[in-house]
């Protein structure tokens, strides 16, 4: 599994210096499609809560039939399956 940060993660002093209206817009810019794809999850949370998840994702590529989570196991992680 090859784990790539997401780039708002290299500029992350800067993102939380701008206000909250800014971090969103900056958020919705880069990420809408993510939040869009996966609105059943995203909907219902916070705004600042929903950006602050989308700012800490991490995107895995996986080989087909490669295991990433083993039925009835601890998780530290929520997977989001494109």
């Amino acid at each position: 599994m090859h784990n790539h940060s997401l780039l708002i993660n290299d500029e992350f002093n800067l993102y939380q210096k701008l206000t909250h209206k800014m971090q969103t817009e900056l958020i919705t810019q880069l990420f809408g499609s993510i939040v869009d794809k996966f609105s059943y999850f995203f909907k219902s949370l916070e705004q600042a809560f929903c950006n602050e998840i989308i700012i800490n994702l991490q995107m895995s590529i996986t080989q087909s039939g490669e295991c990433i989570y083993e039925k009835d196991q601890p998780s530290s992680a929520v997977y989001f399956i494109t």
